[in-house]
């Protein structure tokens, strides 16, 4: 199935990409490591995430939907040298953490053309799914802004097997959710602020977060529209996909 909503990368290109990606994050891990005798502080970052992802098409070749519901929780501990949280000071810091996740969705459908032509239909669930991630910190796109970074190599959670089952009455989606995938963090755009998302999930979050003991709160994933449809010969394809993030330091 094509996933109109990705936009995906396709062939050399993609690989170029991932290559790239993977060399940014082996630099980004060694410059993030604090210097040798360096003041450095242990920053515990404690987040939470919940959102329910919708996803529809209905076009010459296929007519289904799909609803996911998911949360995910976890704390991340990051050696950031104090020098770095002066004001103004460039932050590049890193760590690690863990992640629990769990979810259910619903993906149905009818097929108009092979392979597998005919109804579909999955339900999918999980309840504490436990991953280990690396955690990067660095300067946000603005001056009262902080960039955390995730990753996890492989993808963050599974979508079937390891403790999360998809259950199918045919081989669509028998892999896991098509749409808000959990190893894309329920996320279904191919790129998160012009990097891939398979693997690494960037989060904006106030700078303030480091100096005060108070929650903070954004969107994540925050992906709503529409493509296809009318008189563009596409199947319409819509999503809304919204998130509530929160993150404190402890």
């Amino acid at each position: 199935m094509k996933r109109e909503t990705r936009h995906d990368v396709r062939g050399p290109l993609a690989g170029l990409l991932a290559v790239a990606l993977l060399a940014t994050l082996a630099l980004a891990d060694s410059a993030a490591a604090p210097a040798s005798g360096a003041a450095v502080k242990v920053v515990t970052l404690k987040l939470g995430n919940r959102g329910t992802g919708t996803w529809s098409t209905a076009g010459d070749t296929e007519k289904g939907s799909e609803t996911l519901s998911y949360r995910w929780s976890g704390t991340v501990k990051i050696k950031v040298p104090t020098a770095q949280l002066r004001p103004g000071a460039v932050l590049n810091a890193g760590g690690t953490g863990t992640l629990t996740g769990s979810w259910t969705g619903d993906y149905r459908g009818t097929k108009f053309q092979a392979p597998f032509q005919g109804p579909y239909h999955c339900t999918y669930k999980a309840s504490n799914v436990a991953v280990h991630i690396a955690a990067f910190l660095r300067n946000g796109p603005s001056r009262k802004t902080l960039a955390l970074w995730l990753n996890r190599g492989v993808g963050f959670f599974p979508g079937s097997g390891d403790g999360a089952e998809a259950n199918c009455s045919n081989d669509v989606g028998k892999d896991g959710p098509p749409h808000f995938e959990p190893s894309w963090l329920f996320r279904d755009a191919v790129t998160d602020h012009f990097r891939l998302t398979s693997n690494t999930a960037v989060l904006v979050l106030p700078r303030t977060l480091l100096s005060s003991g108070q929650a903070v709160t954004s969107r994540f994933p925050n992906e709503v529209g529409q493509s296809g449809g009318g008189e563009s010969l596409r199947a319409q394809v819509t999503w809304h996909n919204v998130g509530r993030l929160t993150a404190k330091k402890s």
